[in-house]
């Protein structure tokens, strides 16, 4: 699996005046051990993952399943190495919430003390929350046929962010 094009190329900037200096991503296996093992009344599949050190960028994704009522968590880890490309639009989220929109509830919100953002239709049951971890790492969870927005939020919790922003 290739990752998207908006994801390659990424260049890590260490201070506002130094150099660009090569990014060397965190093994998606690293990743993957901060995944939650389970979620409350949800099953987890196996996990999917790619390092790609040329383009410095590491992703691992997994779902976890209601097998009774359809209802799915999906969780995607990304280690951008502060590629401008990922974050900026991120960040411009983060700052400005888009215009209201009828039956979508959208918010900004802080998980574990890191700045998130969360899109809720509740008419669907859809939703997801997007987290920005120490400026590099990216976290979205996007919940499907979920009974509330808290399911969504909860699994985003349920990931250690500490730890995420601690990796190198």
């Amino acid at each position: 699996m290739r990752l998207p094009a908006a994801i390659l190329g990424a260049w890590c900037v260490v201070g506002p005046a130094a150099a660009a200096q090569p990014c060397q991503p965190v093994p998606h296996g690293r990743l993957e051990a901060l995944l939650p093992p389970a979620l409350a009344g949800f099953g987890r599949n196996p996990p999917n993952g790619e390092t790609d050190p040329s383009d410095a960028v590491s992703r691992t994704t997994v779902d976890y399943e209601d097998r009774t009522g359809g209802a799915r968590i999906s969780i995607e880890l990304i280690d951008t190495c502060r590629n401008p490309d990922i974050l900026s639009p991120f960040k411009e989220t983060l700052a400005a919430s888009p215009p209201p929109t009828p039956g979508t509830v959208f918010r900004s919100l802080a998980v574990h003390g890191f700045p998130a953002y969360e899109e809720w239709t509740a008419e669907s049951k859809q939703g997801e929350v997007h987290v920005l971890v120490a400026d590099r790492f990216t976290v979205k969870v996007t919940g499907e046929l979920v009974e509330s927005r808290g399911v969504v939020e909860n699994a985003a919790k349920a990931i250690p962010l500490d730890k995420l922003a601690a990796l190198k």
